[in-house]
């Protein structure tokens, strides 16, 4: 036992006195600091040029252009702005009227040919073409009256339908402009030709806007009743995010110098020189003790940063003790679970190309939980969140994310999670230190996974 402890503390010491880890410490807060400022940069970078279209208005006596017209002018005038800083968000619109061919096929392709052949030269970014019958309000035969698409759009002829082509289709401000423009308009034009005042309509009609806000509470001190702000309903996603893309990275910092110092021992056979003193197990289980010590150095840093930065903005309510507790625990549990097969991996190979492609099942699995983080957060009580939380490989994140969103998770799945995460790192640690036993001393030799398995199976 003392000398798994001194394997340990040697395995500490060397990786929080590197000057890498000091980096890695220092430069993972920043990167992902600077990846939120690029994105905002990146963001404020608008297109402000003006973009040309050409509008087909196919309708009697062409009702809806003049509409078309007025909207673009308010839109390059006002609506395209930020309204506090004036800035332009979204590019201009300038469109340009295209008299219709006459209502047969073979006119309609021609003149539908010729304008894309303008687009491909650059004359336009893109054409817009209203049906003629478009304002009709009739419903096709066995029409469905939904609030949403048309789920007969596809079905419809040209004459009931906005048609648009563009060669640019991930350019989506002007299709999705014209497309609410146009079915005001039409919507307009149906209520005047019913003699029904639209302006009425719309003020019935009229919608209760909903604002969504945390709980209400009391204030400690004064005593007073405070009432949530808007920003509480962001915190339960963030909180959530930021601690399993803490645990994902935490994990992959602590393991894959274990996975390299394996091979570079391996490698230039000082592992010999080990195996002397220790035998192959105590040594795998020292290193991950090891592993495991410099995990919960970094979580003291950024869990510490965390919690100020909650207490600051006021949302300390939801990193409380048990959850930090239980993070601790799961995040102990993820670094020997995964980290056993790490360095079963580096003990099997004979360089780190090879390590490159036996490792990748393993990554992939551990990036299982990120895939699935999105729709767990939007529902972390349904069947898909529990099933994948209950999942030995994915418990650790998955699990912590569904504690850290209010309410929480009932006691009875935290621990059949722990339990069932406790027994797989068991079983991982053994089967791999089987690994790690005959792996070590193999030299020259490419390992395929089927080896390894042998050797975890039969060693």
């Amino acid at each position: 036992m003392s000398k798994i402890f001194v394997i340990a503390v040697r395995e500490y010491n060397a990786a929080i006195k590197s000057k890498a880890f000091i980096i890695s410490l220092i430069l993972m807060p920043v990167m992902m600091f600077a990846g939120i400022g690029v994105q905002m940069i990146v963001a404020e970078q608008v297109d402000d040029t003006v973009r040309k279209y050409a509008i087909v208005d196919r309708t009697p006596n062409e009702s809806l252009i003049a509409f078309l017209k007025t909207a673009a002018r308010s839109w390059n005038e006002s609506e395209r702005f930020d309204p506090k800083t004036r800035k332009p968000l979204r590019p201009s619109f300038a469109l340009t009227r295209i008299p219709p061919s006459p209502a047969n096929s073979e006119a309609i392709k021609n003149q539908r040919l010729d304008l894309c052949n303008k687009i491909r030269d650059g004359s336009f970014e893109g054409i817009l073409e209203i049906g003629g019958d478009a304002i009709n309000p009739r419903l096709e035969a066995g029409a469905i009256t939904t609030i949403g698409p048309d789920p007969l759009a596809k079905n419809r002829s040209d004459e009931r339908i906005l048609r648009y082509q563009t060669n640019r289709p991930t350019s989506r401000d002007f299709p999705k402009w014209a497309e609410a423009v146009v079915n005001l308009a039409i919507q307009i034009k149906r209520f005047e030709n019913a003699k029904i005042s639209w302006r009425e309509v719309q003020s019935l009609v009229s919608p209760v806007p909903l604002v969504s806000k945390g709980l209400t509470s009391i204030d400690p001190k004064t005593r007073t009743i405070d009432d949530a702000p808007d920003s509480a309903q962001i915190a339960p996603f963030l909180v959530p995010f930021f601690l399993v893309m803490l645990m994902f990275m935490v994990v992959l910092i602590g393991a894959t110098p274990l996975l390299q110092g394996t091979v570079e021992e391996k490698s230039a056979r000082i592992a010999e020189v080990l195996l002397g003193s220790v035998a192959p197990f105590p040594l795998m289980l020292g290193k991950l003790l090891g592993t495991a010590g410099v995990s919960l150095t970094m979580l003291a840093v950024y869990l510490g940063g965390g919690a100020w930065a909650l207490v600051h903005f006021g949302w300390a309510e939801y990193l409380t003790v048990s959850i930090c507790v239980w993070f601790v625990v799961y995040q102990i549990m993820a670094v020997f679970l995964y980290g056993s097969i790490f360095a079963a991996v580096g003990a099997a190979c004979s360089d780190l190309k090879e390590t490159q492609v036996m490792i990748t099942p393993v990554m992939l699995v551990i990036c299982l939980p990120m895939f699935a983080l999105g729709p767990i957060l939007m529902n972390p009580d349904g069947a898909l969140a529990t099933t994948l939380s209950l999942f030995p490989l994915s418990t650790p994140m998955l699990m912590i994310a569904r504690q850290a969103v209010p309410p929480g998770v009932p006691y009875w799945q935290s621990i059949v999670g722990i339990v069932g995460t406790l027994a797989a790192t068991i079983a991982c640690v053994f089967l791999s230190g089987r690994v790690f036993r005959v792996g070590l001393l193999m030299q020259g030799k490419s390992v395929k996974p089927s080896d390894m398995i042998k050797w975890a199976l039969r060693a």
